[in-house]
């Protein structure tokens, strides 16, 4: 297999398929696996959209004829834009774990918590794209160093997009088939099921309201079209792949196998030594899975504390604390929450300062 065609690498799983891209109107590459996740983008900037994947069993970037990178770790959201302004769409990453990004070359910038949907987009009109995610939990948007706006609830999907072509993201979310575009409109196109792939259809710069409906891979354009493509299985993926200013249609293909379960998240925890001494150092041992977030409260009589840390490649993570004036014989309790993607574990250990 050839890695300009984005199939080198770690091999899928036999039951994985290579997928296909089918662009109306235009060519079908065969290019990644079905497991992979599509990410069409402008890597190149020539204005035009590149048929790209990023396959989270390796965190490998693959781009048709450009390039291959790893970049990222288990679990990461692949959140390819314009970070820098430059006109191409750089290769990043949303740790779930963490909440950091990381945008190869560029930064690396803390904002979120797992449980929040990355939503990038360029807010303030200043041509970069802004680190931003949308909290179902609260149904609040933050955005990087422009502030918190409540809009929307659990469940929803944000569609953030420029609604109204004045230069600047709006912020949206798609709710059972209505469409919510604040300080602009709401309409009722769609259906709860659809999945909303706004896009400009008609070149006129601004996006139409568009779902595509996997149950019978119809497009439904408002005020445009209404066109069938696609399959049930198929993974909508519009760009502008032609150069002629027109949103294209376009599907990534490849019927991928249910996902094995993942094997369970764990952790235990160890202190070392087990009886410090006074205004000594104590090292909380853990072991979890590689790359899991760590996070310790300490418990002594009316006192927390809270440490934090990230596993190594090995699954091993150190949280060492003075023990400062601890009364000795004083068990001093410590719980642990350990994080990886959707999964959390918890445990916990103690330990007893000695004179």
């Amino acid at each position: 297999m050839s890695a300009g065609l984005g199939l080198a690498g770690a091999q899928p799983a036999a039951a994985d398929t290579a997928a296909t891209w089918y662009i109306r109107g235009g060519s079908a590459p065969t290019y990644g696996y079905s497991s992979d996740t599509p990410v069409p983008r402008d890597f190149n900037g020539d204005g035009l959209t590149d048929v790209a994947v990023y396959r989270p069993s390796t965190s490998t970037w693959y781009v048709r004829n450009q390039f291959s990178v790893p970049y990222g770790a288990y679990g990461d959201k692949p959140v390819a834009a314009d970070y820098n302004g430059d006109g191409r769409a750089d290769v990043a990453v949303w740790r779930p774990s963490t909440g950091y990004w990381y945008v190869r070359g560029i930064a690396t910038v803390q904002w979120g918590v797992n449980g929040d949907i990355p939503v990038p987009a360029d807010y303030n009109g200043d041509g970069k794209t802004d680190f931003a995610i949308f909290r179902p939990s609260t149904g609040v948007w933050w955005i990087y160093g422009q502030g918190a706006v409540q809009y929307g609830q659990n469940g929803d999907t944000p569609v953030a997009n420029d609604y109204n072509n004045d230069g600047r993201a709006d912020i949206a979310i798609f709710r059972s088939g209505t469409w919510y575009v604040r300080g602009i409109e709401y309409i009722a196109y769609g259906q709860a099921g659809d999945i909303p792939v706004a896009k400009d259809y008609n070149g006129d710069h601004r996006p139409d309201l568009a779902v595509y409906r996997p149950s019978n891979g119809y497009w439904f354009i408002r005020n445009i079209a209404l066109v069938q493509y696609g399959n049930s299985t198929d993974r909508p993926v519009p760009g502008y792949y032609n150069g002629d200013g027109h949103a294209d249609l376009a599907v990534f293909r490849g019927t991928a196998p249910p996902p094995p379960p993942p094997s369970a998240l764990f952790c235990t925890a160890y202190p070392s030594p087990s009886s410090p001494h006074q205004y000594s150092n104590v090292d909380i041992v853990v072991s979890t899975k590689p790359y899991a977030f760590v996070q310790a409260y300490f418990y002594y009589k009316t006192t927390t504390s809270y440490s934090i840390a990230t596993a190594s490649s090995t699954g091993r993570a150190d949280i060492v604390r003075n023990i400062g004036p601890a009364t000795p014989d004083y068990r001093v309790l410590v719980d642990l929450s350990v994080s990886l993607g959707n999964q959390v574990a918890k445990c916990s250990t103690s330990f007893v300062p000695v004179h």
